[in-house]
């Protein structure tokens, strides 16, 4: 016996308010620029690409953000799910990011640290943070 499953089309589908705010959209679409580029590049280990970044360099914005980008899949245990530049849609990854970041922004450290906690593995965890903190500094220079 087998069974139909109905799917809603996308026309009949609701359209939801985004948590995130426009700024934050339009920085969500940057790294998702950034990470089509760094699905063709060469993975990098993270503790490398930490001591990498351990200069103080305004050119060094985009740097940290595609190290996060190139690292992310270590500190998951699998490849992050990032959608094509404006979509509607988020991944749920992308929404884990995009909160991490903006609550590192706030100086939210306990925010952070769930987040990371929640889904990263631990020996990942400290130059994760250390990544989403570099990269929420310098959202503006992206």
């Amino acid at each position: 016996m087998s069974a139909v499953l109905k799917y809603k089309s996308t026309e009949d589908r609701e359209i939801q308010q985004t948590p995130f705010s426009p700024e934050a959209i339009q920085f969500l679409n940057k790294l998702r620029m950034l990470s089509m580029r760094c699905r063709s590049s060469a993975h990098v280990d993270i503790f490398e690409a930490c001591r990498l970044l351990i200069r103080d360099d305004d050119a060094m914005a985009e740097q940290f953000a595609d190290a996060l980008l190139r690292t992310m899949k270590q500190g998951l245990s699998r490849a992050p799910v990032f959608y094509s530049p404006n979509s509607k849609d988020f991944s749920f990854d992308e929404t884990w990011l995009l909160r991490a970041l903006m609550r590192a922004k706030h100086n939210d450290r306990a925010s952070v640290r769930f987040l990371v906690q929640s889904r990263i593995d631990q020996p990942y965890r400290r130059s994760i943070t250390f990544l989403i903190g570099n990269v929420s500094e310098q959202i503006n220079r992206i």
